[in-house]
Formats: structure tokens, sequence, C-alpha cells
């Protein structure tokens, strides 16, 4: 399942890549012909991807004066030692940060209301780019083409940082030095050492 989830990823990611005109038509199209070749290209994923990459699009074309990245890494280190992740789809434009996540699996609907992923990912966007463009709201999105669910959630600035630094700053920190408690639950489903 994460095989073919990286490779929806992967898929969505050369369509937008085109589409924002850093990839030709014709280095596009022989990607895409190696991509069909793949053992997990379906037409149903990639009709599936295209609900994605039409979503996106839709954002993008929101913030047209905006700064577009695709498959962006951000870094949350300053809350959470060596924390980082990748934001599928991070968009700066006015004052605001948008971050959008695909969910490629079908069978647990992800809510972005209050999703800690999603708001770790915002916080190493705020951190990363706050010297050169101040946001005052982020919006997060998650998009689940699968289960036909996409769902957002916006938070302030200054209230998803008082979460990152009096929440998460002193469990990641703790974490880190090895202590803290474990606290196994069904959060754990895709931990490679939930059964230890």
């Amino acid at each position: 399942y994460a095989k073919e989830g990286t490779f929806a990823h992967d898929l969505g990611e050369l369509k937008l890549l085109h589409h924002l005109g850093e990839i030709p038509k014709v280095e596009f199209n022989k990607k895409l012909k190696v991509m069909k070749q793949d053992e997990f290209y379906t037409k149903e994923l990639d009709q599936y991807v295209d609900v994605y990459v039409d979503f996106a699009i839709e954002k993008i074309n929101e913030h047209k004066t905006g700064m577009v990245f695709i498959e962006k890494r951000v870094d949350y280190s300053c809350i959470c030692p060596e924390g980082f992740g990748t934001s599928d789809i991070l968009i700066l434009d006015n004052d605001t940060i948008e971050v959008v996540d695909l969910k490629f699996g079908k069978g647990l609907k992800v809510d972005a209301k209050d999703n800690s992923q999603l708001k770790l990912y915002s916080i190493g966007a705020v951190d990363n780019f706050n010297f050169i463009f101040e946001a005052k709201k982020v919006k997060m999105t998650i998009v689940q083409p699968r289960l036909d669910h996409i769902s957002t959630d916006e938070i302030d600035v200054e209230e998803l940082m008082a979460w990152g630094e009096q929440e998460v700053k002193p469990k990641a920190d703790l974490a880190y030095e090895g202590k803290g408690e474990f606290n196994p639950g069904d959060w754990c489903r895709w931990c490679r050492v939930k059964d230890r």
C-alpha cells in the first residue's frame, strides 16, 4: 500500500510540474509513458490522481500571485528535534499558507480538522518561510480521492505556533531524550514497532 501511495504521489507530482511549466511536454510524455509501464499503474489509479491534480490546480489558480511548491520538504525541528516532512502542495500567498496532503488509501477517512501531521507541516512552513513571508493564517487540506473526501481546516498562525510550543515541544524533547511515556493505541496502526 505504501509503494502504491508513493507511486500515486509521483504521478501527481509529474502532472502538476507539467501544469506549472516546469517539465516540457516531450519530457512529460516520456516520463508518463514509463510510469504507465509500472506495476502500480492502472487507469483507475490515474483517474483518482487526476481528482487530486484538478483540486491542486484549482488551489494554484486561486493564488495566482503566490509561491507554489510541489512535494516541498518542511523542517519543523524548531519544535521537534530533527522533525521534518514533505508537503504535497505548499502555497504562500498574501497572509496565508496553504498546505495540501494527498492520502491515497481507501480504508480510513482522515480529517484535516486538528490534524497533527498537517499542523506540524504548517509549523515547518511558517518557520521555514517567515523570514520572507509573514503569514497570519494557515489552511490545511487533506484530499482522499478514493474515498471522495476532501477536508479543510484553518488556524491562525499564533494559535498554531502556541500549540507547537506548549503541546508538542515538551513531549518531543522528552521523546528525543528517550524519556516520556509510551502510549500505544489505535493511532499506532502503521507504526513499524507497534507490537514491541
